[in-house]
């Protein structure tokens, strides 16, 4: 479950990226960043079925992200977040996953400056978001939190 706690609360508001760690059947470590939103006792990322982030997952359920405060340069704390991730791709939860996602990168003004800061690589995205597997399709990896650490 999410914390309740402010300042962890808080330190996850202002991050705007996660950077997922995996692990492939093979053993072979694989980071990717995740745009994210929390909900009360979950995180979610959005991604395909076709990624490696999600494949990864499929097969070897335990990650760990690390978030870094992008707003306010001079607040160097990050989350460190270990759990169980799973795919989901039932439509309710991904029609949810997307109000929070417009909510917090394009209806608020943090997300939306770091949303345009970054928009050079909104080509890179989508490259990766497509895949030429025809069954490929739009999926959540819902990480359910066994630890947080707020490293200072």
């Amino acid at each position: 479950m999410i914390s309740t706690d402010p300042l962890l609360q808080h330190l996850l508001e202002r991050a705007m990226v996660a950077r997922m760690a995996t692990i492939s059947r093979s053993g072979r470590p694989h980071v990717n960043p995740n745009y994210f939103v929390v909900d009360e006792s979950r995180l979610w990322l959005g991604t395909t079925t076709g990624t490696l982030a999600a494949r990864n997952v499929a097969v070897n359920p335990a990650v760990q992200l690390l978030f870094e405060i992008e707003q306010g340069s001079n607040d160097s704390r990050l989350v460190r977040l270990t759990g169980t991730a799973a795919i989901r791709t039932e439509p309710d939860l991904l029609k949810e996953y997307k109000r929070r996602d417009a909510r917090k990168y394009f209806r608020s003004l943090p997300g939306l400056l770091m949303s345009l800061k970054h928009l050079h690589r909104l080509f890179l995205t989508s490259k990766y978001l497509s895949t030429n597997d025809p069954t490929s399709r739009h999926c959540v990896i819902e990480v359910e939190p066994t630890r947080i650490e707020v490293l200072v």
